[in-house]
């Protein structure tokens, strides 16, 4: 190449150029001879927004050649002759384009050099982008995801065409709505880069559809994304069926175990989850299907048996983890088989048929009190044949020379006598009878002599117990010796209880389900459920003295003892005592038998309805927002399909109010409750049937 700086020429091998006088700029003129034409290898920025000049650069060679850049045909610079660039950068203001459908920019460049020209066309190499409008998800996992497994979301700020707007600092708020929940930041307002994205993580907790929200405060449009949050790994379980307390060495268990597994949040596991038995205690080996798959987060085993003998117990784990270990079962070896029979000597001639005698009842049990001795029998045998008037009961020394009556008249009410006035310390001798048509049958005599002594609790003398029928619900009495009086009863919503109430005597009555959840009382008083619990607490009776507690069904005279409660030295009881699955339901008497603080017989019997087991079980879920809480959850159970109803009191309140709203819960059990709050109060749900759920307190946002 030849250049000339003044009047001299010199020589620069390739090409040559003429530098000339200064022009009107006082920039000298390049002239390039045998060009062959410009190349472009980049253009930066890549991304440039909407309404803003934008000083951009072109990279390449022999861009001196350049005189024209064109923007989508529509903004075209025009460069100056004179303008500051290399060969190999270019810069220029690209002017500022307020709208455009399409984001991506078409480059034009113009060259002319030494009698060559040409263009050159660069599609989409520039994007334009606008304000942002919405937040994308750029990854967006829809898979199922584990109760207690961490996911995360990258959202992206994008404007009205969809383009990506690299802007940092721009605020996404994420939500979560669905049966299903996960768990959030704390702070769930999140905060983009300088590319215009941020990420978000979450852990699956409540199972069950869920959907995730992100949010722009300043545009309020919304972008969705929804997945199931499933059951995680096990973590915990329950015993929903103990197995037999006795079995026989080698033969299947008459009650089968019955286990419920949940994950960490309590979700009900997977149907896949193995669950495997062994034994955690006691000798031999168990045998059987040892290993089972869950249903619906249940597992029932079938055919488990126990060889050896002696206390044993069973574990259940899953994944060799032990989760829960059943009661102690007792194995014993198989009765001895009866010898067989001696051969039957030759008939002799039979007798004349002699007249059946009452036969004696049969003593079962013996309690030894203070100076008290408490005697419980069973009928005779043959008590159907015999039309028995009553009991007679005797007492004598350790010698039995002499028989003496313990009472005057016969205990024609009930199959137990408490003999009082005894001296502590003296063996006694007691026998008991039957009588019929004025006649006493034969006589049930203790073997051995029994001593009362100071030491022993004060026993309560039953007397003759009043001929009262079973009061009707939401009626409680008094009973002592012939005097029956009336007793109020007034509803504690509060505890769910009832309170039963007179002179010198106070008991508070409530009931659970057999899964330990409360039963709401009615306008009939309490409600027991068979498989319950009974919680009693009062007082009205004998300090130290014995207080029993027993049920009696309407148009039956059988009674079910239900337990015994000990009374303190201040004369007040607590105890908890629980139902029999055995129990029918309907209507039954529910009766304290004890004495008196005088000493006397003392009853006390009220109305209450039975109803039969429930396994109704409640898994909820509360979120906040805004002035309105979310009461999301899943009922199991017979019970699940019945709507539920919202009953509230504020925070101190003395009781709580049943709502308008009824609960649908769909055919999985599942529900959704809202409500708008402006202060704290706490919530429960009731089943029509008076299953209550654990207190969810509610709070406003």
């Amino acid at each position: 190449m030849w250049r000339r700086r003044g009047l001299r020429w010199w020589c620069i091998a390739g090409s040559v150029v003429l530098i000339g006088a200064l022009g009107a700029s006082g920039v000298q003129a390049q002239v390039r001879i045998d060009s062959t034409g410009p190349t472009v290898t980049g253009v930066s920025p890549a991304m440039i927004p909407f309404g803003v000049a934008t000083e951009i650069t072109i990279v390449g060679t022999n861009l001196l050649e350049l005189w024209e850049v064109a923007f989508d045909g529509d903004d075209t610079v025009i460069l100056p002759y004179f303008t500051s660039r290399t060969d190999t950068s270019i810069s220029l203001q690209k002017p500022a384009v307020v709208s455009s459908d399409d984001s991506q920019v078409e480059l034009t460049l113009n060259w002319s050099w030494a009698g060559s020209s040409g263009t050159i066309t660069i599609p989409d190499v520039l994007t334009l982008y606008g304000t942002a409008q919405s937040a994308g998800y750029l990854s967006s996992d829809t898979t199922d995801l584990d109760s207690g497994t961490a996911r995360s979301f990258t959202m992206q700020l994008l404007d009205a065409n969809g383009t990506p707007v690299p802007t940092s600092g721009q605020a996404i708020e994420i939500t979560n709505s669905g049966v299903g929940t996960v768990q959030l930041p704390d702070d769930t307002t999140l905060v983009t880069d300088a590319t215009g994205q941020a990420t978000v993580s979450v852990t699956g907790v409540l199972a069950g559809n869920t959907t995730l929200t992100a949010s722009l405060p300043s545009t309020s449009a919304s972008t969705h994304t929804s997945f199931l949050v499933a059951p995680g790994a096990a973590h915990a379980a329950s015993m929903l069926q103990q197995p037999s307390p006795a079995a026989i060495t080698g033969t299947p268990l008459d009650q089968q175990p019955v286990v419920q597994v949940v994950d960490a949040a309590g979700n009900l596991v997977d149907d896949s989850t193995a669950v495997t038995c062994a034994l955690a205690s006691g000798s031999g080996s168990l045998t059987g299907t040892t290993t089972r798959s869950t249903s619906t987060g249940v597992v029932t085993f079938d055919d488990l048996t126990i060889t050896g003998t002696g206390a044993a117990t069973v574990e259940f784990q899953v994944g060799g983890v032990t989760l829960v270990t059943s009661s102690t079962i007792n194995v014993t070896d198989p009765p001895a088989p009866a010898p067989p029979p001696a051969p039957a000597p030759p008939a002799a001639p039979e007798p004349e048929p002699e007249p059946e005698v009452l036969a004696a009842p049969i003593i079962h049990r013996v309690e030894v009190g203070n100076s008290a001795v408490r005697l419980t029998w069973q009928p005779p045998p043959n008590a159907d044949v015999f039309d028995i008037a009553g009991y007679l009961v005797e007492q004598s020394d350790s010698t039995g020379g002499v028989w003496t009556l313990t009472t005057d008249v016969l205990i024609v009410s009930d199959t137990q006598d408490v003999v009082v006035d005894l001296v502590n310390g003296a063996e006694y001798l007691f026998r008991v009878a039957a009588v019929s048509n004025g006649e006493p049958g034969e006589f049930a005599v203790l073997d051995d002599p029994v001593v009362p002594h100071e030491e022993a609790p004060a026993l309560a003398a039953p007397g003759d117990i009043p001929k009262l029928g079973v009061p009707r619900p939401g009626v409680s009495v008094l009973i002592d010796h012939d005097t029956t009086t009336p007793l109020q009863m007034v509803a504690n919503s509060r505890h769910d209880a009832i309170v039963v109430s007179g002179s010198q005597m106070r008991w508070v009555m409530s009931t659970t389900t057999g899964n330990g959840l409360r039963q709401a009382t009615n306008k009939h008083g309490i409600v027991l459920r068979a498989g319950g619990s009974l919680l009693l607490q009062g007082d009205g009776f004998l300090p130290s003295s014995m207080i029993n507690v027993f049920v009696r069904s309407h148009g039956s005279t059988d009674t079910v003892l239900l337990g015994e409660i000990e009374s303190t030295a201040a004369g007040t009881a607590d105890a908890k005592l629980k139902l029999p699955y055995s129990l029918e339901p309907g209507r039954y008497a529910l009766r304290l038998s004890g004495l008196s603080p005088q000493g006397d017989a003392r009853f006390v019997s009220t109305g209450v309805q039975l109803k039969a087991h429930s396994d109704v079980t409640f898994s909820i879920a509360v979120q906040a927002a805004k002035g309105r809480v979310a009461v999301t959850g899943l009922v199991t159970g017979s019970e699940r399909i019945v709507p539920l109803r919202p009953w509230l009191r504020a925070f101190g309140g003395k009781g709580f109010k049943r709502g308008f709203q009824r609960i649908g819960i769909s055919d999985q059990g599942a529900f959704t409750w809202q409500r708008k709050i402006q202060r704290p109060m706490v919530v429960q749900l009731r089943t029509r049937d008076g299953v209550i759920s654990p207190n969810i307190p509610l709070r406003p946002r």
